[in-house]
């Protein structure tokens, strides 16, 4: 028994005539015919019967009106009470460094006024991170930095290119050159994020492409970390602009004049093709748009 053989059977009841219960359902007469048989035969009882050239409901018709009534009152109710204006639960989103520092505060305050009944819980992690999470069911969903998904099992879209630009402590030699040349990299230490870092590959094959050598490389796990290191004159940093650009602003680092052709990560939303987006996860997804 479906729920559309109760829908068709309710109309048909308060019409008495298949043909205008096709036309109200958008259907072919002859499903509505089929439908209603195959009811039928589930329930195994007659729910119409012809007199003359009428329709009428059986004694049993209308006793399972009332039930089908009963039952298609409580599925609208279950659809209401899920419904977006009434969404509740928890949502587990992943999120990088950068995007939870500074995406995520006033995301989550417009989410809570749209949202108040829905918990949500914030995961840092690497990007590379989030794919195990994401397939053990430890996160709904994941905002990473990276420049492709590669995953055959995970759905991937870009919300946002994220510039990544090179910065130094204020002080540092290179801040006021106007023309700056690869070569003026050697002897220099680079400030680069931990292994699973999303765009870290991007950094390290732009870099060998063009063949800018490093004096050596020092691998923090937080941007944060890296923009102190940095600011304390120990190395020089790509990082997100989102996550330096106030820094720069006050004066605490300095960005560098890179010389060849600028990089950008892309910020993705990532989840799981079996996974299926909850109105809940659909308003917050909505939110982060709008927003960026």
């Amino acid at each position: 028994m479906e729920i559309r053989q109760m829908v068709i059977f309710r109309d048909a009841a308060r019409t008495l005539n298949f043909t205008k219960t096709a036309s109200n359902l958008n259907y072919a007469q002859s499903n509505i015919t089929s439908q209603i048989k195959s009811l039928e035969r589930v329930l195994n009882t007659k729910l119409f019967e012809r007199i003359g050239k009428g329709l009428v409901l059986t004694d049993d018709g209308k006793r399972f009106l009332n039930q089908a009534e009963a039952i298609l009152e409580m599925c609208e109710q279950a659809k209401r009470g899920l419904s977006r204006d009434d969404c509740r639960g928890q949502i587990k989103v992943g999120a990088a460094e950068t995007v939870a520092m500074h995406k995520m505060p006033g995301l989550l305050l417009k989410y809570r006024e749209h949202f108040p009944l829905v918990d949500v819980r914030v995961i840092t992690e690497s990007t590379d991170n989030f794919y195990t999470l994401l397939r053990n069911n430890m996160i709904d969903l994941a905002i990473g930095l990276t420049t492709e998904v590669n995953e055959p099992d995970m759905h991937s879209k870009i919300l946002y290119k994220e510039g990544i630009t090179l910065v130094a402590n204020t002080q540092h030699r290179l801040v006021r050159r106007k023309l700056i040349k690869p070569r003026d990299f050697d002897g220099e230490t680079l400030m680069l994020p931990s292994g699973g870092c999303g765009y870290r590959t991007l950094i390290l094959e732009h870099l060998k492409e063009h063949d800018v050598n490093f004096r050596d490389v020092m691998e923090l796990s937080s941007v944060g970390a890296i923009k102190e290191f940095v600011a304390s004159g120990l190395g020089l940093a790509f990082l997100p602009y989102t996550a330096v650009r106030q820094a720069i602003e006050i004066d605490k680092l300095a960005e560098l004049k890179w010389p060849l052709e600028p990089l950008a990560a892309n910020a993705q939303l990532i989840y799981h093709k079996s996974k299926w987006l909850s109105p809940a996860m659909q308003g917050f997804l909505t939110l982060f748009n709008e927003q960026n």
